[in-house]
């Protein structure tokens, strides 16, 4: 069960580049993997990207 914990963990800190071999990566694929937007409204994302 421990080891169980520690492995979900591991994948949690890895997936939102927390770990220390997650450090390397490119800015971009950062962004891409962690951040989103959330609109109510279809247009409201792009305008707030072209912002």
């Amino acid at each position: 069960m421990q080891k169980d914990i520690e492995e979900i963990n591991q994948f949690v800190l890895y997936k939102q580049h927390l770990a220390l071999h997650s450090k390397n990566k490119c800015l971009i694929d950062v962004v891409k993997d962690i951040c989103g937007l959330h609109a109510q409204v279809a247009s409201t994302p792009y305008l707030s990207l072209w912002n």
